[in-house]
This record gives C-alpha cells, sequence and structure tokens, in this order.
C-alpha cells in the first residue's frame, strides 16, 4: 500500500529537538541593532529590513544604523527572528538539535536583494512541528497509518541555500 507522502511525492519529516527562546524586551532601534550584530559578530547572515531597503548581512558591517522593522539571521543550527512591533522589538532565537521530540521540514524560496547578483537568493527556512494528539486522534491513528495529527511550533530562517549544504 502506497502512504499518503508517497502518493504526494513528498520527503518524510525528520526528528529533531527544537527549543524558542522569544523575547519581547527590546525598546529601541539602537538597542535592536545592538542584539543583530551581536549574533552576527557570532558567525549569523541573514537579512534585514529597514523602512527603505531590505539588506543582505553577510557580517556586522552590514547591518547600517537606523530602525529596522524586521531580521532574521542564522548560524548553524540557532537563528534569530527580529520584528518591530510598535512601540518595541519582539522576536525568538530557535535552536535545533537531535532528538525526537519534534519533526523538520525544509523550504526553500528565492530573495532578491536589490545591488547585489541578479536572479535573486535562495533562502533556506525550516518549519518544526509536534505531535498533538486527542482521544480521538489516537483512535483514528491506530485504524490508519496515514494519519497522524502534528501542529507547527516554529519556523527558522536557516541561511541562503549555499550556506545550507
Amino acid at each position: 500500500m502506497t502512504s499518503t507522502l508517497e502518493r504526494l511525492e513528498i520527503d518524510a519529516p525528520v526528528a529533531c529537538s527544537v527549543t524558542v527562546d522569544a523575547f519581547a524586551d527590546v525598546d529601541d532601534a539602537a538597542a535592536a541593532l545592538a542584539r543583530l550584530r551581536g549574533f552576527a559578530r557570532d558567525g549569523g547572515t541573514g537579512w534585514c529590513c529597514y523602512p527603505s531597503e531590505v539588506v543582505r548581512v553577510d557580517g556586522p558591517e552590514d547591518l547600517v544604523d537606523g530602525a529596522p522593522l524586521s531580521a532574521e539571521l542564522a548560524n548553524g543550527q540557532r537563528s534569530f527572528s527580529l520584528r518591530y512591533v510598535g512601540p518595541h522589538y519582539a522576536g525568538s532565537i530557535v535552536s535545533c538539535s537531535d532528538g525526537d521530540t519534534h519533526f523538520e521540514r525544509t523550504h526553500e524560496l528565492r530573495a532578491v536583494f536589490p545591488g547585489r547578483a541578479p536572479g535573486g537568493h535562495d533562502v533556506t527556512y525550516k518549519t518544526y512541528w509536534v505531535a498533538s494528539l486527542s482521544p480521538i486522534d489516537v483512535e483514528k491513528i491506530a485504524t490508519d497509518k496515514d494519519i497522524a495529527v502534528v501542529s507547527p511550533v516554529a519556523v527558522r530562517f536557516c541561511g541562503f541555500s549555499e550556506d545550507c549544504k
């Protein structure tokens, strides 16, 4: 019998463990940039959106002074996400590791940065899911192996695809 994943030509999800450390205590743009620069200084790369432009971040020097609206940086198995949610900034650090408490799916998208290589860049994101079973779900899963009930718990920017291979 062919499984649903095989019928839809979808790779099976990968088991992992994930932690999300959320914050909502960054009061101004200078403090937000300091957090971004700290993560970039430790090797984080990604992108930052300002009111007038979106820039690719390959190091802390790419984070110009100003008020970022949003940003995502990745460094190995850790990602830093920041959003302006007026009047302050909020975000999270998502970390993944070996384990079996979650499932991950990888997604590649296209990002275009003005002034950079034409054609854009492939960016990689991962979505993390966790099983959430109710008594009805357990009964259904016991009778149909193609049914699994999972809920998304986090998504993280993993970097530009050339850095994720």
